[in-house]
């Protein structure tokens, strides 16, 4: 299908795959923080700096630069495009900063969006304000092998 002008992103040439309606567009009230004492695990992290709330879904470089406008919304699409792209299946719901994949190999997993803490209530921000936040992208395997995927 024909790329739309919301679900491309031409500011690293990267194109996401036409979803429609079927696009996980997070709503970025939705993510929390990580919870206290919650173990990330470094290999099945990524974090991403989220850019000023008027980037307009535009991303920096591969979304892992920091500034340039990526968004919870830019970000969750991208992972929803993917896994179109990939024929890994996922239930995505807006309201829900997490979501179960499987893929054809029967592997599965789930990817969850945290905000990185220690930003109002720790005194994070030390610039008089936040001007970004960190979003944390945890996939974690739950169930099948580990080298098919």
């Amino acid at each position: 299908g024909s790329m739309s002008a919301s679900d491309t992103d031409e500011s690293d040439g990267e194109s996401l795959v036409d979803q429609g309606e079927y696009a996980w567009r997070l709503d970025a009230s939705a993510v929390s923080p990580v919870p206290a004492h919650y173990p990330l695990d470094a290999r099945g992290t990524r974090r991403l700096v989220l850019g000023p709330a008027a980037g307009g879904g535009k991303a920096a470089g591969d979304g892992k630069a920091a500034g340039g406008g990526v968004t919870v919304d830019l970000v969750s699409r991208r992972i929803s495009s993917a896994c179109q792209a990939m024929s890994v299946y996922g239930r995505f719901d807006d309201g829900v900063p997490s979501a179960g994949l499987a893929t054809m190999e029967q592997v599965e997993m789930d990817v969850t969006l945290y905000y990185e803490d220690g930003r109002d209530e720790n005194g994070g921000g030390g610039n008089g304000g936040s001007p970004s936040r960190v979003l944390l992208v945890e996939v974690q395997r739950r169930n099948g092998c580990p080298v098919t995927f």
